[in-house]
C-alpha cells in the first residue's frame, strides 16, 4: 500500500495524482525484502501533462513494509533504504537515490506491516530495499621476510 499526503502549497499547479501498485519481479540483494515498487505520478488536470518538478514543492509518501523482515530501527539504522528512480528499468538495476528525509516510521502497523513516510519533491517509481552489495575488501596475507639480519628480531612485511 502507498499513500500520498499533499500539505497546503505542496503542489502548485491543481493536478491528479495517481499510484500504481507493482509486483517486484527482481531478485537481488537490493531488492531483498521488497514486495511492491510504487509509481507516483502527478498529471496536470487541465493538459493530462505530467507535473514539471517546479510545479512541486513537497509532498508525503507512505509505503508499506514487512514487519517480518524489516526490523525497528532498520530504517534509520540504514539497514533498509527508501528509493526513488526516475523509471521502472533504473529501479530495477539499482540505479536509484536514496530518500532521507523520513517524516515517521511505523514499526506497530497491524502486527504485519508497517509502514514509512518520507518527504520528496520528486514523483517517479518508490520503493523500501536493502542497500547495494559492498565489496569486501581482499587483504593479501604478510609474510615475515629474513634478509640476512643475523640475530636481528627486526623483520620486514610485504
Amino acid at each position: 500500500m502507498a499513500r500520498v499526503e499533499i500539505p497546503a502549497n505542496g503542489i502548485t499547479e491543481s493536478a491528479t495524482i495517481s499510484i500504481e501498485q507493482l509486483e517486484n519481479t527482481i531478485d537481488s540483494n537490493a531488492a531483498m525484502g521488497i514486495k511492491y515498487i510504487y509509481a507516483v505520478h502527478a498529471t496536470h488536470v487541465e493538459s493530462g501533462r505530467s507535473l514539471n518538478y517546479d510545479q512541486i514543492n513537497q509532498i508525503a509518501i507512505t509505503l508499506s513494509f514487512d514487519l517480518s523482515l524489516i526490523r525497528p530501527g532498520d530504517l534509520e539504522n540504514s539497514q533498509y533504504h527508501v528509493y526513488r528512480a526516475d523509471t521502472l528499468e533504473k529501479m530495477n538495476s539499482h540505479q536509484t537515490e536514496r530518500i532521507s528525509n523520513i517524516r515517521q516510521s511505523d514499526y506497530l502497523g497491524d502486527g504485519k506491516m508497517g509502514s514509512v513516510t518520507v518527504w520528496v519533491d520528486r514523483l517517479s517509481f518508490f520503493a523500501i530495499g536493502k542497500p547495494p552489495d559492498i565489496a569486501v575488501q581482499q587483504f593479501e596475507e604478510s609474510q615475515l621476510i629474513d634478509e640476512g639480519g643475523g640475530d636481528c628480531f627486526i623483520g620486514v612485511l610485504r
